[in-house]
């Protein structure tokens, strides 16, 4: 199974989402609970902390099976949604892997990929032509 954007608008989905206890580096209280990309199979989860405004980077977490990734970065936009032109590209600023999965970075960057891959444009990638993304070397923390 690959990555597919989701409501968290179910029962089992609000009880999924809650039971991780993210709190927003920006807010300092849980995130918003309305969206997510998430693959079930693999068990990954990307979650937005928000951001994108003013001096604040865009701010997502990658939860999966062994940890919390925190990922900072910008993304640029432009086409048009209605004929499905968009062309999206990101750049990340900063990864921050757990030191206990710093064995399993090459593989969570490939992850990671494929989240903001799918992640599209505000949870939608149906609008989006191509996702051009430019990670750093990751932080262990």
């Amino acid at each position: 199974m690959a990555f597919v954007n989701e409501d968290i608008n179910t029962p089992e989905r609000i009880r999924e989402f809650d039971a991780f206890n993210l709190i927003s580096p920006i807010t300092g209280k849980p995130p918003e609970r309305w969206k997510w990309t998430v693959d079930r199979e693999r068990g990954f989860y990307l979650i937005s902390f928000g951001g994108g405004a003013l001096e604040i980077p865009r701010i997502f977490a990658l939860v999966g099976p062994n940890g919390v990734i925190e990922i900072r970065g910008d993304r640029h936009a432009q086409g048009r949604y209605a004929d499905r032109s968009v062309q999206i590209e990101w750049q990340i600023s900063a990864v921050r892997i757990p030191r206990s999965l710093a064995s399993q970075a090459t593989v969570l960057m490939s992850i990671l990929r494929e989240a903001l891959t799918a992640h599209g444009t505000h949870f939608n990638s149906e609008p989006v032509k191509s996702v051009q993304i430019s990670l750093p070397r990751p932080t262990f923390v």
